[in-house]
């Protein structure tokens, strides 16, 4: 397998920086480590120059030397899952098929993985939940006494 050129590593974080901007949900169809590992290699949450993303490269190969053949499969899984079908009669029906038998029901939820954490954000959330305990704990205290 050729080995990955910073020209060619441009050229794929660019792609997908074009799909992180613009339809990011295609990156549902990788599970959440799994995106992790995209955001990793190539920094898409970053604003980056092409040689601050080259050194970015460099960096996290070298702290994690088989993250780019990785990063390389599922950023193919991406491009794959962006191709369009083959070309067929545009006024073909949708095929609807039945859930598999025991699965009917059930609802699949994906999620989609932001390497950036908005840490004040995560704070308030966390002081919110641990106030919203702290009230019930009190109004259970109340009521049980």
């Amino acid at each position: 397998m050729p080995r990955l050129t910073n020209h060619d590593y441009l050229e794929q974080r660019q792609f997908l920086l074009e799909v992180w901007n613009s339809n990011r949900n295609v990156f549902t169809i990788l599970p959440y480590a799994q995106q992790l590992e995209l955001h990793g290699f190539y920094a898409l949450t970053k604003k980056l120059n092409d040689k601050d993303a080259v050194l970015h490269r460099q960096l996290v190969t070298a702290d994690h030397p088989s993250l780019p053949h990785r990063a390389g499969k599922l950023y193919l899984r991406i491009r794959q899952a962006l191709k369009p079908s083959d070309p067929g009669p545009s006024d073909r029906e949708p095929t609807q098929t039945k859930a598999p038998r025991g699965q009917r029901g059930r609802i699949r939820i994906h999620s989609l993985a932001r390497s950036d954490i908005k840490v004040d954000k995560l704070a308030q959330l966390l002081l919110e939940v641990a106030i919203q305990r702290d009230a019930e704990r009190r109004a259970n205290g109340k009521e049980a006494g």
